[in-house]
C-alpha cells in the first residue's frame, strides 16, 4: 500500500512549453507528463510538517504550535570558503522565544586543524591571527559536539542566518557529517530554516524606504552584513566575531 500523497508547489514554466497546445483549454499535467517523459522535471517527498489552514480552527492549531517554537540565530567563521576543505573557527548561537527573548547562548571556538591551510583573506576579514587559531583550547571535535549537545535541547525550532543556507549551513552539515552525526538538523524533525539575506533584499525590492543600503566604490548596492548594521544605526565594530554578527543578524 502506498502512503497518500498531494501534490504541491511552485512552477515556473518557459512560455515556449505552453505555445505547443492549440487547444485553448488544456490540463497543466499535459505539460508536466511530456517534461517526465523528457526527463526535464521531477518530484520529491518532502518529510517536514505540513499545515493545511482552512478555516479559523486550523490556524488556532499552527498558532498554538508555533507559541512553542525557538528562533536559533547562528553564525560561523571560517578558514576559508570550501566547506568540504575549510573548518569552522569560531560558532555563534542564541536562541530566542516565540516574543524574541534570549533563552540561551553558545559562543564557541575551534583550535585549527592540523590538516586545514587557512585563507589569508579570510583571516584578515575575520581579524584573527595564526597565533590566536592555533591557541584555542577546544579541537574541532569538542566544538562539534558541544554545537551539538546545545541544540539538542531545542525541538521544534526555526534557524536563521544571514546568508546561511549559501554558506554557514554547508559548514554545519560538514561539521557534523565529518564526525559521524545526522547532518541534516536544520531542516528536518520539525525544525525550519530560513536566511534573512534574501529577506532583507526582498524587503528593499519591495519596500526600499523601511531600510537602509549603502553603495561600496563602485557604486553598487551592498547587502553585507557590517553594512547594513552601520546603515542601519546597528553596532557593527565587532563584526565578523560569530556572537557579535549574530546580535547584529537579530
Amino acid at each position: 500500500n502506498f502512503p497518500e500523497y498531494t501534490f504541491t508547489g511552485l512552477q515556473i514554466i518557459n512560455p515556449k512549453k505552453l505555445n505547443k497546445f492549440k487547444k485553448k483549454k488544456f490540463s497543466i499535467r499535459e505539460i508536466f507528463f511530456s517534461l517526465i517523459d523528457k526527463g526535464r522535471i521531477y518530484g520529491f517527498i518532502d518529510k517536514n510538517p505540513w499545515y493545511h489552514i482552512s478555516n479559523p480552527q486550523d490556524l488556532n492549531k499552527l498558532n498554538i504550535r508555533l507559541k512553542w517554537m525557538a528562533y536559533i540565530i547562528y553564525d560561523f567563521e571560517t578558514t576559508g570558503r570550501s566547506a568540504r576543505f575549510d573548518q569552522i573557527l569560531q560558532a555563534g548561537f542564541i536562541v530566542y522565544d516565540k516574543n524574541f527573548n534570549s533563552k540561551g547562548k553558545l559562543n564557541i571556538k575551534s583550535r585549527l586543524n592540523s590538516d586545514v591551510v587557512p585563507s589569508i583573506k579570510a583571516l584578515r576579514v575575520n581579524k584573527l591571527r595564526i597565533a590566536e587559531i592555533l591557541s584555542y583550547n577546544k579541537t574541532y571535535y569538542e566544538m562539534v559536539l558541544e554545537i551539538k549537545k546545545f541544540l539538542e535541547k531545542y525541538k521544534n525550532s526555526f534557524f536563521l542566518g544571514f546568508n546561511s543556507i549559501n554558506f554557514d549551513e554547508e559548514f554545519f552539515r560538514q561539521a557534523f557529517w565529518e564526525h559521524f552525526i545526522f547532518p541534516y538538523l536544520t531542516n528536518t524533525n520539525g525544525n525550519y530554516r530560513g536566511d534573512l539575506l534574501n529577506f532583507v533584499t526582498m524587503v528593499h525590492a519591495f519596500r526600499n524606504e523601511q531600510i537602509n543600503v549603502e553603495r561600496n566604490d563602485y557604486g553598487k548596492l551592498t547587502f553585507r552584513l557590517e553594512s547594513l548594521a552601520r546603515a542601519n544605526n546597528f553596532d557593527s565594530n565587532e563584526s565578523h566575531e560569530a556572537i557579535a554578527d549574530v546580535e547584529s543578524t537579530m
